[in-house]
């Protein structure tokens, strides 16, 4: 069952799930499929979900996977990770915006978490620690230094980072002068903001 494409009442909050994704139709499936299982928390707090993917111009069959998992797909041109993002973002339709990596996975709890802080007044955004199943031991122990230093300066990993649509368009959405660490620059710039 599909959870992410249900109409939206007049009061009801929107979430949109954006996913940027070049060349990922191996991970892809396994993403969206935690996403929609993901996005029945959103329909038990009777909340509205849709999931948005961009192609980043891929060469292979990113955009038809997307396509057969039921979500709505834009394309960007300009093969860089901010632009990918911003243009999910902008096509997006949401009141908040969650931005997760075509590898990553969420959970239903991960979601309640979320919405916990999205229900706060003061919120703008944020994040969660960054978890690897497997993988050498260096990326690792990488993971966990990252996540000690996103906590101490409130960045949130681009794998999975929330924020008000509204935010969004205020700051410009990511750097595009940034290759990498774009999310970094842009949690500085939303902590500006509140």
């Amino acid at each position: 069952m599909n959870h992410c494409v249900r109409p939206v009442t007049l009061l009801q909050v929107l979430v949109s799930i954006v996913i940027p994704a070049f060349n990922e139709e191996k991970y892809l499936p396994g993403t969206l499929e935690a996403a929609h299982k993901a996005c029945a928390a959103f329909d038990q707090a009777g909340w509205a979900s849709e999931i948005v993917v961009c192609d980043n111009n891929s060469t292979d069959q990113t955009a038809s996977v997307a396509r057969a998992n039921g979500v709505r797909v834009v394309f960007e041109s300009f093969n860089q990770i901010a632009a990918s993002r911003n243009a999910a973002g902008r096509a997006a339709r949401g009141d908040w915006l969650v931005f997760v990596d075509a590898d990553t996975q969420v959970t239903p709890m991960l979601f309640r978490e979320m919405m916990r802080a999205m229900t706060r007044e003061d919120c703008l955004g944020g994040g969660c620690p960054v978890t690897f199943d497997s993988g050498p031991w260096l990326a690792r122990q990488t993971v966990i230094i990252w996540n000690t230093i996103g906590r101490v300066m409130r960045w949130a990993a681009g794998s999975f980072l929330f924020c008000r649509a509204s935010a969004f368009r205020e700051l410009g959405g990511f750097s595009q002068d940034w290759f990498a660490a774009e999310e970094v620059e842009y949690c500085i710039r939303l902590n500006r903001l509140g």
